[in-house]
């Protein structure tokens, strides 16, 4: 199993890989998949300020981890959103825990102070994943989302990445990191 920096040639990998979790889950509240095009722009501009990771076996890329901004407002540049997809088949054996075990100490390095989890619930699996790695629920915000015909609920789950005693300096977007900061986790 190896972790690493998304490369061009990996999106369309990555596209199908997201695709199922769209036509037919819950996880995500997207209707319809992305053309290839617009999914690309999706992951550029992701890109400019975050690490997006895959994870690849033999060559066969199954899964993969990002953040993003939680939201655009100035007050929240020290927050992200995580999101983590693996391929369907090879879930529950360690692909999602890797990754995230290589991008959280990679946005700690930026400087970011929190990661938040937006779980489509109830969603089990997911919920203790991420407990698991020490994210804690902040509670479920009832019948957001709408999908498949019924309403939704949502479980915003916190990770704090470093403590707030400091003063707030705002984050280095990834591509500026320095490479030792970047090769320390890698």
């Amino acid at each position: 199993m190896t972790i690493r920096l998304l490369c061009e040639k990996d999106i369309p990998a990555v596209l199908e890989i997201y695709r199922p979790y769209i036509e037919t889950s819950v996880v995500t509240f997207e209707y319809e998949a992305p053309s290839l095009l617009e999914f690309t722009k999706r992951v550029h501009a992701i890109q400019q300020e975050f690490p997006w990771l895959v994870c690849e076996i033999g060559g066969e890329v199954i899964g993969y981890a990002y953040a993003s901004h939680y939201h655009d407002r100035a007050a929240y540049f020290w927050d992200c959103e995580l999101s983590v997809y693996v391929k369907q088949g090879v879930r529950r054996q360690g692909v999602g825990t890797a990754l995230y075990q290589a991008l959280l100490p990679l946005l700690k390095a930026q400087g970011y102070y929190q990661a938040y989890a937006v779980i489509a619930a109830p969603n089990p699996q997911s919920q203790l994943f991420h407990q698991k790695l020490g994210f804690r629920s902040l509670g479920i915000h009832p019948k957001v989302g709408f999908k498949f015909g019924e309403w939704r609920d949502l479980d915003f789950q916190v990770l704090e990445l470093r403590e707030k005693n400091q003063p707030a300096q705002f984050p280095v977007p990834f591509p500026k990191l320095e490479a030792v900061d970047r090769e320390t986790v890698l």
